[in-house]
């Protein structure tokens, strides 16, 4: 994407789209893929590639239910760290990989050398937003696979349904802050410092 190509500014207008979809919608969506009875994914795997002759409930299974979650986090958030990233790499000096190619390095020994110094303190930015955003992941993992149970929704599940233990969801919901605290701090110190 950061080269020069026919059509790039609609391949870049693609990829962040699911960053911008409504949830709600997108969560219905992927709904329907993974629908036992009627969703594209069994119809692939059962009748069109023959792979398995059962229907599986992927969303309904607990133990699949989180595959499915993470699947779906990493192509809903991924224009993100596509975006940072895709700037980064816009700024770095085209002389710096003239002089590694004058250097004898090839794509792969310009890549190591000058790309990745480059970008290394993005993509740390990047783990660690994430990590902070994904211990707060409550919406979109609540609405496609309630059985799949973040820090936030295990908090709601106590404080407000079954079996209520408010001391304890506020004991979690004060632990996950503090957690939520240290990681903050720690990133802005970093972010500060890089």
């Amino acid at each position: 994407m950061n080269q020069e190509f026919k059509f790039r500014n609609t391949a870049r207008t693609l990829i962040l789209l699911p960053y911008f979809a409504p949830v709600i919608s997108v969560v219905f969506g992927w709904q329907f893929i993974f629908d036992p009875v009627n969703g594209i994914y069994n119809h692939l795997v059962v009748d069109v590639l023959h792979l398995t002759q059962d229907r599986h409930n992927l969303i309904g299974n607990p133990d699949s239910a989180l595959y499915v979650v993470i699947i779906f986090d990493i192509w809903k958030h991924f224009p993100i760290a596509y975006l940072l990233v895709l700037a980064k790499l816009q700024s770095i000096p085209q002389d710096q990989y003239e002089a590694a190619s004058i250097d004898g390095y090839g794509s792969w020994g310009r890549f190591i050398h000058v790309t990745m110094p480059e970008i290394k303190f993005v993509v740390g930015t990047l783990v660690l937003l994430r990590l902070i955003w994904n211990l707060n992941r409550f919406e979109d993992v609540y609405l496609l696979a309630p059985n799949v149970e973040t820090m936030p929704i295990f908090i709601y599940y106590l404080a407000f349904t079954g079996v209520i233990d408010q001391g304890l969801a506020a004991t979690a919901a004060v632990v996950q802050l503090l957690v939520l605290a240290g990681l903050i701090w720690f990133y802005v110190k970093k972010v500060l410092k890089w």
